[in-house]
């Protein structure tokens, strides 16, 4: 039995904080029925789990789009190379994590059931340059964390119940073209 372990082991290709993080999200979305996805151990980009793209060990992107997904976001900061989050169209409650991954360069929550505030964490994805976060139920003031989003190109969080003005940072988004 030992042996076999080892055996699976080594031939794991999923880096595996990566697997922690997937693992993760899995059973905070309620453990939907993904081919592939499961809540302990298993190895993503070599058992090729549905909608998660990796290079090398590392994963890259999870793009789950209209795939019926519900429950909440867990937090998502130990993915260790991931670009790319596309989850949007799906019945997902709760809360953007304030724990995002720092390698994060495309976030796609749209159209789902998300509350509370764009999380001030914001302003460490120096690299994002693709953010839809809306049709939501997102409410209160804005952050002022954009300061260090300068290569942000894609905003999109309209309709969804935020007051106040626009923070200051926002002026630093030289790079954004679409609003």
């Amino acid at each position: 039995l030992l042996v076999a372990a080892a055996a699976l082991a080594a031939r794991a290709v999923t880096d595996a904080s990566d697997v922690i993080a997937m693992n993760g999200l899995y059973v905070s979305l309620g453990s939907p029925s993904l081919p592939g996805w499961i809540p302990n151990g298993g190895d993503p980009c070599g058992e090729g789990w549905q909608g998660v793209t990796c290079t090398g060990t590392g994963i890259t992107s999870i793009k789950m789009n209209v795939a019926n997904l519900g429950g909440q976001l867990s937090s998502l900061g130990n993915f260790t190379s991931i670009t790319t989050i596309d989850l949007s169209n799906n019945n997902i409650g709760g809360t953007i994590p304030e724990d995002l991954p720092l390698t994060l360069q495309n976030l796609f929550l749209s159209a789902n059931q998300l509350t509370g505030s764009i999380p001030s964490s914001l302003s460490k994805l120096t690299g994002l340059s693709a953010m839809s976060l809306n049709v939501n139920h997102l409410d209160g003031e804005l952050p002022d964390a954009f300061d260090s989003l300068a290569g942000l190109i894609n905003l999109d969080i309209s309709e969804n119940n935020f007051t106040g003005v626009l923070p200051p940072s926002m002026k630093n988004l030289s790079s954004l073209t679409t609003l």
